[in-house]
């Protein structure tokens, strides 16, 4: 099987439709602390979680940083009867994989997980196509498997997936059991839930819509809603913009014109000055983009540099920081330092405050990567169909 593809991620109209005959279907998402809050809270220091992520060659592979910042996930089932797995719903991955019973227990990323136990379901079919994404100098390994599974109150049979029996260590600190892959684009071998379900009648359109919630006071994570939008979460009008085709690559990939910042003082510093390319992804919360862009950026925001490629900020400046505008097909998207500031409680006597403008790991990648610190702000529906991203205001 040849492995999943990661990263390489105008018109104004009323959402009518996408809601005909009900064909919508929601997952609740739960908010849980990422990866890199977990390992800070447990007194890792920064330098050492970046000398943990490094390979013999120095490098850090790219799919492990942005895991490191994932922190939303929600409950799906597999097999029957339904085996409850944590995974995160990710527009960076193509394929989708959960742990099997092979994985060991003396591997302490495979003991902190929920297992899948085929043998448990009738439905469950084994392949010998071989499930692997390497990390390194590690990697995801395991088979391909066919079963049930059910999301809320939809079953799709039939759906496969990735049972790895091998886990890089550094998912040990992760919270979720999996991930389920929302890219751009078909797999041939493993087809995206989103397929089938459309196949099997469950949704008329493969579209999909993302509400974050980033009220700390709230146990509510969000919405993921298949099959259209839930009108609760947004409101006016959406901006759409076109996926751009890529030859390589199939990911959520569009046009961004410009991105300033706007001090107190009403100076603007642009970066992207003459349009650059943006991914969405759903699994992970900073917003990056190339380094000296990013270091740009966070000078006009007063952000210092700090480890991992990111910055911080002081925390008692956040509520005047500078606004942040993402020029987006025909409208300015703009996030205030509430929306782009990450504040960690890392205990009871320190709060850390990180921007969530963070430098891309691959220093020749000139991509922007847009991540929740923005999608919390605004509403997003992936459009398969039309092959087209829709951004409006989230009801707050």
């Amino acid at each position: 099987m040849t492995n999943f593809q990661l990263f390489r991620f105008i018109i104004f109209l009323p959402m009518i439709g996408y809601a005909a005959a009900n064909l919508i279907h929601s997952v609740e998402l739960t908010k849980m602390d990422s990866t890199l809050v977990t390992m800070l809270k447990q007194n890792f220091h920064p330098r050492d979680i970046e000398a943990m992520m490094r390979t013999d060659d120095g490098t850090i592979p790219v799919p492990l940083v942005r895991f490191m910042d994932n922190d939303f996930y929600g409950e799906v089932l597999f097999g029957h009867p339904g085996q409850s797995m944590r995974v995160s719903f990710d527009t960076s991955w193509i394929d989708s994989w959960v742990p099997t019973i092979t994985c060991s227990a003396v591997s302490p990323a495979c003991a902190t997980r929920r297992k899948y136990d085929p043998n448990r379901s009738p439905f469950s079919i084994r392949t010998q196509l071989p499930f692997e994404v390497p990390f390194g100098s590690e990697k995801l390994a395991g088979r391909v498997f066919y079963d049930l599974v059910h999301i809320n109150q939809v079953n799709i049979t039939k759906q496969g997936f990735g049972a790895v029996s091998e886990i890089p260590f550094v998912f040990v600190y992760s919270k979720f059991d999996g991930i389920f892959g929302l890219n751009f684009g078909e797999n041939d071998v493993i087809p995206q839930v989103i397929f089938n379900l459309q196949k099997q009648g469950k949704i008329q359109r493969k579209v999909f819509s993302f509400y974050f919630n980033r009220n700390p006071a709230s146990k509510k994570g969000g919405t993921l809603v298949f099959g259209g939008v839930e009108p609760r979460h947004y409101k006016g009008n959406f901006t759409f913009v076109n996926v751009i085709p890529d030859k390589d690559y199939t990911v959520w990939k569009f046009q961004v014109n410009n991105i300033s910042v706007t001090t107190p003082e009403r100076k603007t510093n642009t970066v992207c000055k003459s349009g650059c390319t943006a991914i969405a992804a759903t699994g992970s919360n900073p917003i990056s983009g190339p380094w000296m862009e990013i270091d740009d950026l966070n000078q006009a925001i007063k952000a210092r540099q700090w480890f991992l490629g990111r910055y911080q900020v002081d925390c008692n400046t956040v509520h005047i920081l500078p606004q942040v505008t993402f020029s987006i097909g025909s409208r300015n998207f703009t996030l205030t330092g509430k929306d782009y500031v990450q504040e960690i409680q890392v205990s009871h006597l320190f709060t850390l405050c990180l921007s969530s403008f963070k430098a891309n790991t691959d220093r020749t990648d000139t991509n922007w990567y847009i991540g929740g610190a923005f999608m919390s702000r605004y509403y997003t529906t992936f459009d398969m169909d039309l092959s087209r991203i829709g951004f409006a205001d989230a009801k707050l």
